[in-house]
C-alpha cells in the first residue's frame, strides 16, 4: 500500500478516534504486556485486522462489538486501582470484557451513539473480513509460546479454577502448580521469565 493511502488512513484515525491506533491500541499492548494475538483475542479481531489498523494500512475499526472491547479495556487501565489489582482479578475482568457480558460507559470525549464518532459506521470495505464476536481459539503470532500457552489454559479454565488446581499440587507437584499460577494467572512478563529460566536460555 502506498504512502500517501496509509497517511490517508492515519489522519482519518486521527478524526475518528482521537489519534493513529498505532498509539491507542500500542498503549494496551503495554499496559497489558500483551503481544498483539493475545490483544487480538481479547478484541475478538483477527490478528492480521489488528496489524493492518496500527500499520495504517486498514483506516476504521468496522465491527461496534469490537470498539466497545476496546473501550472497556481502556476504562479498565484508567480505573485508579487497576495498578493495584491481583493478576487474577485482572484476567477475570479481561475475560468478562472478551466475553461481551460488560458493557462500557459511554463519555462526553469519546461518544458511542455519535454519527461521528470513532466508530465509523459506514458501509464497510468490501474486502474486509467478517469479525467473531468472541472467536473460540484465540489466534497467537509465531514464535510466541508464552502467549500460546496462557491463551490455552485461559481459554479451558477460569483464574478460580487454575488457582484450584494449582493449590491441589501444591505439596506432591510443586513445579506443576507454579507453571499452572505462572501461566494461568500470571502476567505475561513472569511467565517469559520463566521459560528462559527453565529452559536456560
Amino acid at each position: 500500500m502506498s504512502e500517501s493511502v496509509v497517511e490517508r488512513n492515519r489522519q482519518q484515525q486521527v478524526e475518528w478516534y482521537g489519534e493513529p491506533l498505532s498509539e491507542r491500541l500500542g498503549r494496551l499492548l503495554e499496559r497489558l504486556d500483551l503481544p498483539q494475538a493475545g490483544l487480538s483475542y481479547l478484541l475478538g479481531l483477527p490478528a492480521p485486522a489488528l496489524s493492518q489498523l496500527m500499520s495504517g494500512n486498514r483506516a476504521r475499526i468496522g465491527d461496534e462489538a469490537v470498539f466497545s472491547r476496546l473501550r472497556a479495556i481502556e476504562d479498565l487501565l484508567g480505573d485508579p486501582d487497576f495498578e493495584r489489582m491481583p493478576s487474577a482479578r485482572v484476567d477475570e475482568l479481561l475475560a468478562t470484557i472478551r466475553s461481551g457480558s460488560g458493557e462500557p460507559r459511554a463519555t462526553a470525549s469519546d461518544p458511542g451513539d455519535a454519527d461521528a464518532g470513532p466508530l465509523d459506521r459506514r458501509a464497510p470495505d468490501a474486502d474486509a473480513e467478517p469479525v467473531p464476536a468472541a472467536p473460540p481459539v484465540p489466534q497467537q503470532l509465531p514464535g510466541d509460546p508464552v502467549g500460546t500457552i496462557q491463551a490455552l489454559l485461559r481459554e479451558v479454565a477460569s483464574a478460580a479454577e487454575l488457582e484450584a488446581a494449582a493449590a491441589t499440587l501444591d505439596q506432591r507437584f510443586p513445579e506443576l502448580a507454579e507453571f499452572l499460577r505462572v501461566y494461568g494467572t500470571g502476567r505475561a512478563g513472569d511467565a517469559r521469565a520463566h521459560l528462559a529460566r527453565t529452559l536456560g536460555s
